[in-house]
């Protein structure tokens, strides 16, 4: 959502959540666009541009959930990013 890195980014620390959560960190990444997306404080743009990553992310757990035998999970999320753009457009 933001055009430059904001962090730095280093890793391999026994403590960080993609030690401990080996699911899948998109799952991390589509929750907290979507809590972005109902909090109702962002613009038309950040909008649009949430929408859009949700969209990316959803396709690649989803599919993943496909992937490993999990399709009841890899549909709802492969179908999330649609319910999200209708709550959104009404």
């Amino acid at each position: 959502l933001v055009d430059e890195p904001l962090t730095l980014k280093d890793g391999g620390r026994k403590d960080q959540i993609s030690t401990i959560y080996r699911m899948g960190m998109d799952k991390f990444r589509i929750q907290a666009i979507m809590k972005l997306l109902t909090n109702g404080k962002l613009t038309d743009n950040q909008k649009a541009a949430a929408l859009e990553e949700l969209e990316r992310k959803c396709r690649i757990y989803g599919r993943g959930c496909v992937k490993h035998g999990r399709i009841a999970e890899g549909r709802y999320y492969l179908n999330l990013p649609q319910t999200a753009w209708s709550r959104q457009s009404a």
